[in-house]
């Protein structure tokens, strides 16, 4: 494989000066991964405070390093500082997927005695970033305690708690669309919260998430406002469904059951409260 060239422009190590930007680049390289899209690792995140330099570390570059990578043995390749000879400081691993040689998990961070506990992780999937993540890592290389991830697959960026790399407890999800979602997570997905759309309108209340189009739906007892108007009631996957109260702008409003669109007897109330009308919708 020829020899990666950086451009004169590519200021990969600026900040690390432990790194040399050519060996980095062959690391970079390693599976015939094109990483020209790679965003340059800089360290500015990087807290001092966070580890105390031992005077006992040393540089090393370890190629073909087994370690247990979330339930497989992976082949990694290690180059940033040790201590006896166990990654300890600041270094970059390389850890390659077991199925697809097209994926690479790329680890900046922060070791303690062998493992990760602070940096970034980054995700390359068909030769181009998948996801980009920052902040607390567990000894078994998972996301785990505060942090903030940005999919690019699924197009979304969340900041909040993770366990196991899982979403969990509150958090906020936004995606490049301009949706934001807030609320509390649970294994991943957001159960109840809030919802501030792209066109302003607003929802908070139950939530759903449909895997087949990576989509969250409004589903269970939720409030959604819309153009002036508020909608009070049960939803079922994004649909009106049961008993709601349709709210609209000049205070007046309507009562009665949906599915989808109104059925049976539905009254009619003024902005003050009193009964207007009673209409039947059929069936």
């Amino acid at each position: 494989m020829e020899s990666f060239q950086p451009s004169p422009t590519d200021h990969r190590i600026s900040s690390m000066s432990i790194f040399d930007d050519s060996i980095l680049d062959k690391i970079l390289l390693l599976g015939n991964i094109d990483f020209s899209n790679y965003q340059a690792p800089d360290f500015n995140w990087y807290n001092h405070e966070d580890f105390e330099q031992s005077p006992e570390c040393t540089v090393q570059f370890i190629k073909n390093h087994k370690i247990e990578f979330k339930g497989y043995y992976a082949n990694a390749t290690y180059y940033g500082q040790t201590r006896l000879g166990v990654k300890h400081g600041i270094g970059i691993l390389l850890v390659p997927h077991l199925d697809y040689t097209d994926t690479m998990h790329t680890y900046e961070a922060i070791f303690r005695n062998g493992y990760p506990v602070k940096g970034r992780i980054l995700t390359n999937g068909d030769f181009r970033l998948a996801d980009l993540y920052k902040g607390d890592i567990e000894k078994n290389y998972e996301k785990n305690g505060k942090g903030e991830l940005i999919n690019y697959y699924a197009q979304y960026k969340y900041e909040g708690r993770f366990e196991r790399d899982q979403f969990i407890g509150e958090g906020s999800l936004t995606y490049f669309n301009g949706d934001r979602y807030e609320g509390n997570f649970f294994n991943g997905y957001l159960r109840k919260g809030k919802c501030f759309y792209s066109n302003k309108d607003y929802y908070e209340g139950g939530f759903f998430f449909d895997t087949r189009h990576d989509t969250y739906q409004r589903n269970g007892e939720g409030k959604y406002w819309s153009g002036g108007d508020c909608w009070d009631g049960e939803w079922n996957r994004d649909k009106k469904s049961g008993d709601g109260t349709l709210t609209f702008a000049d205070g007046s409003f309507q009562k009665g059951v949906w599915d989808v669109k109104p059925i049976g007897i539905h009254q009619f109330f003024g902005a003050d409260g009193v009964l207007i009308k009673e209409q039947d919708f059929g069936s």
